[in-house]
């Protein structure tokens, strides 16, 4: 998933960037940089991001 289509994701969800800085426990100007594909990942940030959105499509979907 690349941060355009996270921040595509993102808002169609109402989630704001803070929301998910707070989640993975970063800035919220990493994932605004990122969604704007102005700075690569950590892998281990981006696993946290991968996590937050896997949770979040299980509780969107009804399965929780």
């Amino acid at each position: 998933m690349t941060g355009r289509e996270f921040r595509s994701w993102r808002r169609s969800q109402e989630i704001t960037q803070q929301v998910v800085a707070n989640s993975v426990n970063c800035n919220v100007s990493t994932i605004s940089r990122w969604e704007k594909g102005e700075l690569n990942l950590t892998t281990l940030l981006y696993e946290k991001i991968l996590k937050f959105y896997n949770n979040h499509l299980v509780v969107s979907n009804g399965q929780i």
